[in-house]
């Protein structure tokens, strides 16, 4: 069971969330959870916390609650109107749903991960049907469109609490747009005996499909609202809302499905026609975010685009100069003139140097200004430039090992290299890249658990010592700035950001 839900610190108001678990979420400006009634809602809440994108959703479980994905085959996909695509899927083993439920169809593109949900209109023995308005310039309009025939696309599902009651009530189906898709499974599930209403909004009569699903349902009629159109002998001009004087109020049931906005009308004229409200079932479409500028995306909404093409980028990059630095130690290559760089070994130092401050820094500016998701999405890079830090202070003195195992012993064993404090705070700094590089990997975190945490501490002396190591090295005016006051600046952000957060948590 679930026993607790929170959002923390940090939301980018992506509606995610709200999109997949409205019972639970609703966005304004950040998340919030408006209900702590979790029961049948397990599924659509650790789905959210999967699919938020900052990873601000806290699920606390009791038991093995676990998300279940399903693959199916695109089997055909076909244009019903200018925006509306209807999907044919081929039905995974196991597959069931009730009418009027949904499937929540998984993406990915240079955002990250992302899902959107699809009422299911029909099946059969061996597929699903899915209706999906693509008109929007969103994520996921995108991504069907892009969708080709064989496609296997990853899903959960059925999903939703939204179905066909199990009785004799007459009833009443109003939708517009693809709202009318779940209409669509509920009366070709519902017991003939049954009388069918389905009232349909639109802008024009274009705007109208399932005529022949629709036909082949028992026992139902259809009523055709254009919104934007002039009547004629199929269609009325109008709302769904101008049909609710016909609506018989006994023995009967109302579903609604679509647009938010028609369904808070709905609503509210049938309370005043004094319709009973216990009868009324409706399912919104909560519009999904539509695409922004690249720049916005990044710097604004935080999302930074191939995050882990580039960390790989980085570890890569960091080999091939670990290499190229290894064959100029074992070949004794003069480097002095090293492209524009001047001296090769000061262009090594300084890459690991500013590699490490970065990793250093970017910790407590993020916290400290901790509603900037940009600073937030940073902190993903601080792994590979680790990785690539340690790896050149590494090669840098023990690079000449691969070729001249006997200086292994002499590294150990000469005296100049350990008899003074800065000796020792250089050996402090090469050793310390040892361990945090060899435990930079997943394989290590499983294996030392919580000890893995502490021993990055080592990232501290690492960082210190480095300094130490590079005013030693240059011993310049402008290296003490650069090293010490780069310390000392680390040192100043840590405590302001040990202030906020002390200050945070009193509030």
């Amino acid at each position: 069971m679930i026993k607790s839900v929170e959002v923390l610190p940090g939301c980018i108001g992506c509606r995610n969330c709200e999109n997949v678990c409205p019972k639970i979420f609703k966005v304004e400006g950040t998340s919030k959870v408006i209900s702590h009634d979790y029961v049948g809602n397990e599924t659509e809440i650790l789905m959210a916390e999967a699919m938020c994108p900052v990873k601000v959703i806290k699920v606390e479980k009791e038991g093995n609650f676990t998300l279940t994905f399903k693959e199916a085959k695109l089997l055909d996909k076909k244009y019903l109107t200018s925006d509306i695509i209807e999907l044919v899927l081929e039905k995974p083993k196991n597959f069931t749903f009730k009418p009027g439920q949904y499937v929540s169809l998984m993406f990915e593109d240079w955002k990250g991960k992302f899902s959107r949900q699809y009422s299911i209109a029909f099946d059969d023995e061996k597929t699903f049907t899915l209706t999906i308005r693509i008109g929007e310039k969103g994520r996921g309009a995108a991504q069907i469109k892009k969708l080709k025939i064989g496609k296997n696309i990853k899903f959960l599902g059925a999903l939703g609490h939204f179905y066909l009651q199990n009785n004799k009530k007459e009833k009443y189906f109003i939708s517009t747009g693809t709202g009318l898709a779940p209409f669509i499974a509920m009366g070709r599930h519902c017991d003939e005996s049954v009388k069918k209403h389905f009232i349909i909004g639109g802008r024009k009569r274009e705007d109208f499909y399932y005529a022949e699903h629709l036909a082949e349902i028992k026992n139902a009629d259809i009523h055709y609202f254009a919104s934007q159109q002039e009547a004629d002998e199929k269609c009325k001009k109008g709302r769904v809302t101008d049909f609710l004087t016909n609506i018989s109020k006994e023995n009967s049931e109302v579903y609604l499905c679509g647009n938010p906005e028609m369904i808070k009308s709905v609503i509210e004229g049938l309370k005043k026609l004094g319709y009973d409200e216990k009868n009324i079932f409706s399912e919104g479409f909560t519009a999904s975010g539509k695409n922004v500028g690249v720049l916005k995306e990044i710097f604004v909404n935080g999302n930074i685009p191939f995050v882990k093409e580039i960390s790989w980028g980085i570890i890569i990059f960091a080999f091939i100069l670990a290499s190229l630095f290894a064959y100029k130690i074992g070949n004794e290559t003069n480097y002095d003139d090293f492209l524009f760089f001047g001296n090769f070994n000061s262009f090594m130092f300084s890459i690991s140097w500013w590699s490490v401050v970065f990793v250093m820094l970017i910790r407590p500016i993020s916290d400290i200004f901790s509603k900037n998701n940009f600073l937030r999405k940073l902190k993903n890079f601080r792994k590979p430039l680790g990785i690539l830090s340690s790896i050149l202070i590494i090669v840098n003195f023990a690079g000449s090992w691969i070729f001249d195992p006997s200086l292994i012993v002499d590294y150990f064993t000469t005296i100049g290299r350990w008899n003074n404090l800065t000796a020792l705070l250089a050996r402090t700094s090469e050793i310390t890249a040892v361990l945090l590089f060899l435990t930079s990997n997943l394989f290590s975190q499983k294996l030392l658990g919580k000890n893995w945490k502490r021993l990055q501490y080592l990232s501290y002396p690492y960082f210190i010592t480095g300094a130490i190591a590079g005013v030693s090295y240059t011993d310049t005016t402008g290296a003490y700035f650069q090293y010490y006051g780069l310390v000392g600046v680390w040192v100043i952000l840590w405590i302001i950001a040990f202030i906020k957060s002390h200050l945070n948590t009193k509030k």
